[in-house]
């Protein structure tokens, strides 16, 4: 039940960051990115268990979670979406900023 509300959660955010033009993009890319992380995700686990110990995963996870966090909080600047037009040209455009109440 937790992936259901994160995924849709997440779907949501996505859709409402993308210029309106790029949201097709945006959440085919992010579904591609999900389904290769299930791929490759039990290999490495795997591996991790058979030449480490059980705790191996888990802290590996941790320390991917941490550089990830790190590398975005040094980044300020702001997410640069780009996507191809139906005519081959290259959409380059900040997210929609958010509508206010």
């Amino acid at each position: 039940m937790g992936k259901n509300v994160f995924k849709t959660c997440m779907s949501a955010m996505m859709s409402k960051s993308a210029p309106a033009d790029c949201v097709g993009t945006t959440l085919g890319v992010a579904s591609s990115q999900e389904s290769v992380a299930r791929i490759i995700a039990p290999t490495i686990g795997g591996m991790l268990i058979q030449n480490f110990s059980l705790s191996a995963p888990p802290l590996f996870g941790v320390v991917c979670c941490i550089l990830i966090l790190s590398t975005f909080s040094l980044s300020r600047s702001k997410p640069v979406v780009s996507c191809a037009k139906p005519n081959g040209k290259t959409h380059n455009a900040s997210p929609a900023k958010p509508k206010k109440a």
